[in-house]
């Protein structure tokens, strides 16, 4: 599944192009998501003609149906090409979804806290990065993911921000 923005940011065209070397009776791939940009729509639907096993949907997906999508799906692949963050590999996360996504920015502190089988990561989007993060790819423990919940996150701001008054009233 790719669940997001469709844009020029990610390597969605690359993803298509490597996803068509699997073979179709073992993956499919779903990409999800809104896109504004009808030239690249069109190139990403030429990519597909032919591979019954790639599927564009372009459409926002309502809040409500997220968690269907999700379980039908095995592993969340992200193809950025540049990151900071991706609030869609938290939310893949938050769904016990195991993700697919290059190794930069934030992706890699995320990846410390719950593991390389829970964000397999890459260099360069291929089709063997693809088929092994399918092979090698695990679910999150939840335990894993309380570092990021509200508490957690608002506790540490509220330290932070607390070490900061006391640093100035000095």
């Amino acid at each position: 599944l790719f669940f997001g923005r469709i844009d020029h940011y990610k390597d969605i065209d690359g993803l298509i192009r490597s996803f068509r070397e699997l073979p179709a009776q073992n993956y499919q791939l779903a990409i999800v998501g809104p896109c504004s940009d009808n030239q690249l729509l069109e190139s990403l639907n030429e990519l597909t003609q032919g591979a019954q096993h790639i599927r564009v949907l372009q459409s926002f997906f309502p809040e409500a149906d997220l968690a269907s999508l999700f379980s039908m799906s095995d592993l969340v692949i992200l193809p950025f090409k540049k990151i900071l963050n991706s609030g869609s590999v938290m939310l893949a996360l938050s769904f016990g979804k195991p993700v697919l996504v290059p190794a930069m920015g934030s992706i890699i502190e995320v990846q410390e806290i719950v593991g390389a089988q829970a964000i397999c990561t890459y260099s360069q989007l291929t089709t063997e990065a693809i088929a092994m993060a399918f092979n090698t790819a695990q679910p999150p423990q939840r335990k894993d993911l309380d570092t990021f919940s509200l508490e957690v996150v608002g506790k540490m701001y509220q330290d932070f921000f607390s070490e900061i008054m006391r640093a100035d009233s000095k």
